[in-house]
């Protein structure tokens, strides 16, 4: 019983180790990566709300999937590029993840939601979910040192998806925001 009690510690204390630092978001009901906001503008009406947020899609060649202006909600995707390593000596790959963008407009406010984030290797294809691709980083590991890096490897991919993520949130706040013009 005490050897059973030992080898359980000393293996719950590799698996815990072995873990990487940076975590993206997850919804607790769905365990997927989700972001979630809103963005006041007591300025402007449902319908000017809809009408910007179909201008910045358009503007900026996001793919529409979905546009309902009496419901006002307005799906999209946007896509996110990251440059990663499958080993700490190999050649970096270059990853491209998608993610599903929901607005929802109401009177003077919007709720925009990222999920259903996908890890993609070609165009076309209809890829892998991101968060199996982060459960399933496990290049081999052959000492602590290794998984050390390899940890920071992932990390580095997770980083620079919110990163992206958040520089999206940040150009739907300049869209959507109230400003004004006076000094």
């Amino acid at each position: 019983m005490k050897k059973a009690f030992i080898l359980f510690t000393l293996l719950s204390g590799v698996y815990t180790y072995s873990q990487d630092e940076f975590q993206l978001p997850y919804n607790e009901e769905s365990n997927r990566v989700f972001y979630q906001g809103t963005i006041k503008n007591d300025s402007l009406t449902k319908l000017e709300l809809f009408n910007k947020g179909v201008a910045y899609f358009n503007k900026k060649n996001k793919t529409l999937s979905t546009q309902d202006e009496n419901v006002g909600l307005i799906v999209g995707e946007a896509s996110f590029s990251t440059i990663g390593k499958k080993s700490a000596y190999g050649k970096s790959y270059y990853y491209n993840f998608t993610c599903e963008i929901r607005i929802e407009f109401k009177e003077g406010k919007i709720r925009w939601t990222f999920d259903h984030y996908v890890k993609k290797s070609s165009p076309g294809e209809p890829g892998s979910k991101l968060e199996y691709f982060i459960d399933n980083y496990a290049p081999v590991i052959s000492s602590t040192k290794s998984r050390d890096r390899e940890a920071k490897m992932l990390d580095q991919i997770e980083i620079a998806i919110a990163t992206q993520v958040e520089d999206l949130i940040e150009e739907l706040r300049t869209v959507f925001e109230f400003k004004t013009d006076d000094w």
